[in-house]
């Protein structure tokens, strides 16, 4: 569902199933959706706010107590920016990047969404 602000990319709530690293950071959440951070960000759990950077594993520690919590909504803007919001007040921001991609995220239904560098947004409907 998409308004001049950008999109909202989940119908319901969702629990993280599972946490991915590598130099990048994924959530993998109960319906087959994807999210995956491909540089650094800002995370709040259980009210404190960490700066996590996947590639150096700053921060990364603090924010795998994500995993098994629940997704009440995750949002990209037109500006390239990511935000997901967690049931229990928890929250991971992505900022835009001018330099690479810094997201991806991949519906259940195969669509998927790119945070574009320069803060732009590429879409791409499911694959047949």
């Amino acid at each position: 569902m998409s308004d001049a602000e950008g999109w909202s990319l989940l119908r319901e709530p969702r629990r993280i199933d599972q946490v991915q690293l590598d130099f990048r950071f994924g959530l993998v959440l109960d319906d087959g959706t994807l999210i995956v951070i491909e540089g650094p960000f800002a995370a709040t759990i259980d009210g404190a706010v960490v700066a996590v950077d996947p590639e150096t594993l700053e921060g990364v520690s603090a924010a795998l107590a994500v995993l098994h919590r629940h997704v009440s909504a995750v949002r990209a803007s037109r500006s390239g920016a990511l935000r997901i919001e967690l049931s229990d007040g928890g929250l991971i921001e992505v900022a835009p990047s001018d330099a690479y991609e810094n997201w991806q995220v991949i519906l259940s239904d195969g669509s998927q969404l790119v945070g574009l560098p320069g803060g732009d947004v590429a879409i791409f409907p499911p694959v047949d």
